[in-house]
């Protein structure tokens, strides 16, 4: 009975070595280079507070920001 469990468990593990070892003869080529191209927009705003156009005020009605 004995001879028969260690047969059942060194079968199993030469089974699962030997599974393992044909996956490892399967390798994949590699894949060429790809090009991938992304394109990002960003909204947002400008915001002028009071101060800033109290200072940047040349007449009633314009304004010159230029620092």
């Amino acid at each position: 009975m004995i001879k028969f469990i260690i047969y059942l468990i060194i079968s199993s593990i030469s089974t699962f070595f030997s599974a393992h070892s044909s996956d490892a003869s399967k390798v994949q080529p590699a894949k060429k280079d790809s090009l991938v191209t992304i394109s990002i927009s960003a909204v947002g705003d400008l915001m002028c507070h009071s101060v800033q156009f109290d200072y940047a005020r040349t007449s009633t009605d314009s304004f010159d920001f230029n620092p």
